[in-house]
């Protein structure tokens, strides 16, 4: 079972498909991904615990994340094509939720 994917610094990398059926991952790490633009919805993740896309500039829709009740850290900062995050509310009704970064992100 994996807990962890970390591919941050992957340049080319541009979308990453199949993440709902990683059912018992815990990290989830896709910084520094110049060329990065989606994932699919992240609802199916219910043990995700940590979300780093810092730096996925080209990053515009993170869908999902209102139902990770897991979720302890979120950082999105310098995501500056981010054009909402309709999730974010209902994330901050989640037990769990202790850190949120999102310095330099402006959601259109």
């Amino acid at each position: 079972m994996l807990e962890e994917l970390n591919l941050s610094g992957c340049q080319k990398l541009a979308l990453v498909e199949g993440l709902g059926v990683l059912k018992f991952l815990k990290k989830l790490y896709i910084s520094s991904c110049n060329s990065f633009e989606g994932l699919p919805d992240l609802s199916n993740l219910g043990m995700l615990e940590e979300l780093n896309l810092s730096g996925c500039s080209k990053l515009a829709v993170v869908e999902g994340l209102g139902v990770l009740e897991s979720l302890k850290r979120l950082d999105l900062s310098k995501c500056v094509s981010l054009e909402g995050l309709p999730d974010l509310l209902m994330l901050g009704n989640a037990r769990g939720t202790k850190a949120l970064w999102m310095p330099e992100v402006s959601c259109r």
